[in-house]
């Protein structure tokens, strides 16, 4: 590469990872998986949009050909296989098992709905669905059943653990299934490249019963024989080497090389990654800290990369067809939804957790992507269908989570840090007693509510009265139910050196006062309980003490929490 060439491949990684993290956290702060703000800054910087307005720039920081495109899709490759090599570690084994019945159920059904109802449309509707005239029917009707009845592993791995329910049974069920109709897949992918007339094939390629044969024994000898060799080597590169780094080479190098394989024998190199991870966190050796420094390495570059190249590949404005588009939405969503859901209620699930699996199995990504550029580099669909696959792929990642989270009605518990206000905080000297410091924040906060200063001074004493001001050790907290208020505000005084007392008990370093919602009740119980959570733990206490902004609190109080957030 020349030094432009490397500047510009710098600058093009820089800005997918920064914008895509960046409106990750919008999506996360609004309630929605952090993917779905990854994938729409691709769609923002790629051609669709960037493109569109300001063509120059696209062509210069995504170009299609010469090494900064080849760098860019070699650092996506590698992302989707890190990537599915942290949702390995996650999959707990002895839980598949136990649903093993219930998630074969949703898996066959998963697959076999929406693969009949895409083959049908073709053959009732070929010029709706835009065949090519030179297209064989029935070659297109496999492609087309294909596309619409695979899932997205990568995809929804993220989501899982995006809304925290990657460990819980339901997200277990849901990702065996995944797995299984993954897995199939690649088989069908490859057998569907296999019959396009005239694609090139590679030199010491495989045909297709080879591969078919190669990944069933390879993902066996991995679930069984490799997990047992795994374990041992975990704990030998523990043994002798510096943690976590030994460990983690481990775990980096064993999903390329196992990638390298999948690749070689014909299926995609996620899945010998995916194999790896399942292996490696079936260990008993590997420790929780050594999976939590992984995934955030990974979270933090590697995910937000490749999601984000999703919405580089294709122009949504120049081929767009917004009936083909809706149609293929339609047949793959009712196919998938009602497949997977049905499937899950006639195994025994209840109705609320089956249309919410059958939800969260409707997200698609990359597998459609990839193979719907192949397909049109081979001829078998036009730019049309591409696009409709693309939006397709975009719409249900998009859609999957919140449908997810609505259907089973959860929602996150309430954190003092998301209502915390820049103007309710202060820094104050000794001079000042602890009631000076409530009316001080009190009267920060009091700029954004129509009550009087005065007014919300009275109603804190009467809470005061009623409940106690106790929160820590050197905490003094002050809350007040209101009426006229629709969210809560939340505001900190502190003073390293103790409030002015009047007795010999100990300090008062902190006042916190707490506004909720008069009609909130739980609300003001849920902040509160973080609050005593939070102010309890010794070390926190100390680190929050030392604060000199309510942006380095919100900071210091994000960075501490011990689930990682995408």
């Amino acid at each position: 590469m020349s030094h432009a060439e490397l500047v510009s491949l710098f600058l093009a990684l820089g800005l997918l990872v920064g914008v895509a993290r960046a409106l990750g956290e919008v999506a996360s702060a609004l309630r929605q998986p952090a993917v779905l703000g990854e994938i729409l800054a691709g769609v923002l910087l790629g051609p669709t949009i960037l493109g569109t307005f300001w063509p120059q720039a696209t062509a210069r920081l995504f170009p299609e050909t010469g090494p900064v495109a080849f760098g860019l899709q070699a650092m996506t490759q590698v992302a989707v296989v890190l990537f599915l090599l942290v949702a390995g570690l996650e999959v707990d084994l002895s839980r598949i098992k136990r649903q093993g019945r219930m998630a074969t159920v949703v898996s066959v059904t998963g697959m076999l709905f929406p693969f009949a109802l895409g083959f049908a449309f073709v053959y009732a509707a070929p010029g709706l669905l835009g065949k090519p005239p030179e297209t064989a029917t029935f070659l297109y009707a496999l492609f087309l059943a294909t596309a619409l009845s695979i899932s997205a592993l990568p995809v929804i791995a993220k989501i899982l653990m995006d809304l925290h329910l990657f460990r819980t049974d339901l997200g277990m069920i849901i990702l065996a299934a995944a797995i299984v109709n993954d897995f199939i897949g690649w088989l069908l992918f490859a057998l569907v490249l296999g019959l396009i007339p005239g694609r090139h094939v590679e030199e010491g390629s495989f045909d297709i019963w080879t591969t078919v044969t190669a990944t069933l024994a390879f993902a066996a000898g991995m679930l069984t024989v490799g997990r047992v060799a795994l374990n041992q080597m975990v704990v030998r590169v523990q043994a002798h080497s510096a943690w976590p780094a030994g460990v983690l080479a481990l775990c980096l190098s064993l999903a390329l090389l196992c990638g390298a394989f999948a690749e070689w024998i014909g299926v995609h190199a996620i899945f010998g990654a995916f194999l790896v991870g399942v292996a490696l966190g079936d260990s008993s050796h590997l420790r929780e800290r050594t999976r939590l420094i992984l995934h955030h390495f990974v979270a933090a570059l590697f995910a937000p990369l490749f999601f984000a190249s999703i919405g580089l590949r294709v122009n949504f404005v120049e081929s767009f067809d917004p009936l083909l588009c809706l149609v293929v939405l339609a047949i793959a969503c009712v196919g998938k939804i009602l497949g997977c859901g049905g499937g899950a209620i006639l195994a025994g699930m209840p109705s609320r957790e089956a249309w919410a699996l059958g939800f969260g199995m409707n997200a698609r990504g990359a597998m459609e992507i990839i193979l719907g550029l192949l397909a049109r580099e081979a001829g078998l669909i036009d730019d049309r269908m591409l696009v409709a696959l693309v939006v397709m792929a975009l719409v249900t990642s998009m859609l999957s989570g919140p449908l997810m989270e609505r259907m089973l009605a959860r929602r996150k518990p309430a954190r003092f840090v998301r209502y915390l206000r820049d103007r309710g905080f202060f820094i104050l000297g000794s001079d000042k007693d602890p009631f000076q410091a409530i009316e001080a924040v009190a009267g920060g906060l009091s700029t954004a509510l129509d009550s009087s200063l005065e007014t919300l001074l009275e109603a804190i004493r009467r809470r005061d009265r009623l409940t106690g001001n106790g929160l820590a050790p050197g905490v003094r907290l002050a809350h007040a139910r209101l009426s006229g208020i629709s969210a809560p505000l939340v505001g900190v005084a502190l003073c390293p050196e103790g409030f002015r007392s009047g007795g010999d008990a100990e300090k008062v370093r902190a006042v916190v006062v707490v506004l909720t919602p008069q009609d909130k009740e739980a609300q003001q119980i849920e902040i509160l309980t973080d609050l005593a959570r939070t102010f309890l733990d010794a070390r926190l206490r100390r680190l929050l003490l030392a604060c000199s902004s309510a942006l380095e609190m919100r900071a210091l109080l994000r960075s501490s929490q011990s689930e990682p957030q995408h």
